[in-house]
């Protein structure tokens, strides 16, 4: 049984079929244009955010709206729509180009950060109160406390109850939730060279991802990397062949390729399974067997259609992807969606 009810602002679809809740919340409509950056998601416990999209031919700009998980309702809490970097509470604040999103919630914090062009922005979730907590606003490349440290552009943060990890072009680094410290864990330029600390080389990510002991990541050469936090090693686990133009291919690590680049995005379900998107696609990593399977493919990337029946189903151009509780979330330029 398919119920559909469309309205401009808010779509919710239900799909229910043997026992199987799909259910996907579309947050915003947008005609389809390609001057958008990439959208990305976070969740406290009780909302979901979504930056959205930028539209510079229609006005939308860098702004985060929050989705309660158990209404649907939808609303900008976050950013005024000015390109500029300007801490403030809720919409009076102002951001420049957001490319990644983390909350950290629980009985010690409560907290969206986002990595915002060469920043890293924190979000009070109880007061929505923007402030800068690092970054100097050069994009450089030096570690240190607070704003006294500088980042190249911010494109993947992840999180774990003591540090925010952050991907940019070249390194992977740490933040200390309390002090606001800034460290370099591995990369000392931009490139595709495997090893340990700065002998590492790192191009640009599009995705982070903590397991265990272990970061992992997409790089714009076309790979699944991993980071190891015990002795800051960097290791190739797939894509070894490396980039492919015509299509992606399932299979064992040591043939399967990819599609990414940085618009795209990864999550985990924090054991054993690595999710990521792609241009058209959202596939997944079994880290036990290594094997790389396709989940959602949508064989063209211009469609975008709800189904009760996973073969049908379409996703145009998904972005951020987040797992929980509650399914594997996506998300693009119309909204966000879920796959129970």
């Amino acid at each position: 049984m398919i119920m559909i009810y469309r309205l401009l602002i808010l779509i919710f679809i239900i799909t229910i079929q043997s026992g199987c809740l799909f259910s996907n919340i579309i947050i915003q409509t947008l005609s389809l244009q390609e001057d958008t950056i990439p959208t990305r998601l976070a969740y406290d416990g009780q909302y979901y955010y979504r930056s959205l999209p930028v539209r510079t031919t229609t006005g939308q700009t860098n702004r985060i709206e929050r989705v309660d998980k158990t209404t649907g309702v939808a609303s900008i809490v976050l950013g005024s729509g000015s390109f500029s970097q300007v801490d403030g509470i809720g919409t009076a604040a102002t951001f420049s180009k957001i490319r990644a999103l983390v909350a950290v919630s629980g009985t010690t914090y409560n907290k969206l950060f986002v990595g915002d062009s060469c920043k890293i922005r924190e979000v009070n979730l109880t007061s929505l109160q923007v402030t800068t907590v690092a970054g100097s606003g050069m994009c450089a490349d030096t570690d240190g406390i607070g704003t006294a440290a500088e980042f190249e552009e911010v494109l993947a943060l992840t999180a774990d109850d003591s540090y925010i990890y952050i991907g940019t072009t070249g390194k992977i680094r740490k933040m200390n939730l309390t002090t606001y410290e800034v460290t370099t864990l591995a990369g000392s330029a931009s490139g595709d060279v495997d090893g340990i600390g700065s002998s590492a080389q790192i191009s640009p990510m599009s995705g982070l991802t903590k397991i265990g002991q272990n970061l992992y990541f997409l790089d714009t050469y076309i790979k699944i990397k991993k980071l190891s936090l015990n002795d800051n090693t960097v290791t190739t686990i797939a894509g070894q062949n490396g980039p492919t133009y015509s299509d992606s291919v399932d299979g064992p690590v040591s043939t399967a390729t990819f599609q990414f680049d940085i618009v795209n995005d990864m999550t985990s379900d924090g054991v054993n399974f690595l999710f990521f998107t792609e241009y058209y696609k959202i596939r997944k990593m079994n880290l036990t067997t290594l094997e790389v399977t396709t989940v959602l493919n949508s064989s063209n990337r211009y469609e975008d259609v709800d189904s009760n029946d996973i073969s049908n189903a379409k996703a145009f151009a998904p972005s951020g992807i987040l797992f929980n509780e509650h399914g594997l979330f996506f998300s693009n330029i119309y909204g966000i969606r879920v796959l129970q």
